[in-house]
């Protein structure tokens, strides 16, 4: 196809524009919001932003884990992001979890379904998800919490509990 001057499809007509993609390299989908625009990432893909070459954008990205009804479990990541548009073509900005929180996955092989999960057991950051996990052979994506050298998992069925004290952490992005 040949197009006039103008009016290439390619870019409307308009000046040269610019893109930065971030990567959601999280296990938990990411509502990024850059420059007034808001996408929704799963993991493993990238939300791209467009806008005028040199130009700054602000916005924020955050995940958390849902229980399969929505409701948070764990902490809330979020990133601030300020970034400047490249003079020219695409960049893109990973966006990790950082080496101070670390992302929970729970295999419950017992015959007992989990109600509770303490996580920071006894520690002045504990937590306690009320949830509900019956036995699986497949492992429950739960949340990110604070990673401490002391961290510990407590997880409970009635008078039951199943204890991990200390996780022994990476601290690794």
């Amino acid at each position: 196809n040949i197009w006039p001057c103008g009016n290439n499809p390619g870019n409307g007509g308009n000046s040269a524009s610019a893109s930065i993609a971030f990567n959601n390299t999280t296990p938990t989908t990411m509502a990024i919001t850059f420059g007034g625009v808001s996408r929704s990432v799963a993991p493993g893909q990238s939300g791209t932003f467009t806008g005028e070459p040199g130009s700054q954008g602000n916005g924020t990205a955050t995940t958390s884990g849902k229980t399969s009804s929505g409701t948070q479990v764990g902490n809330q990541l979020t990133w601030t992001l300020n970034y400047t548009f490249p003079q020219s073509g695409p960049t893109s900005v990973d966006l990790v979890v950082p080496s101070n929180y670390f992302f929970l996955r729970v295999l419950n092989r017992s015959s007992y379904t989990i109600t509770k999960l303490y996580v920071n057991y006894g520690l002045q950051g504990q937590s306690l998800d009320n949830i509900s996990m019956a036995p699986s052979d497949i492992a429950y994506n739960l949340g990110y919490y604070p990673a401490y050298s002391n961290s510990n998992v407590r997880a409970e069925s009635g008078n039951l509990y199943w204890y991990w004290n200390p996780l022994n952490l990476s601290f690794i992005n």
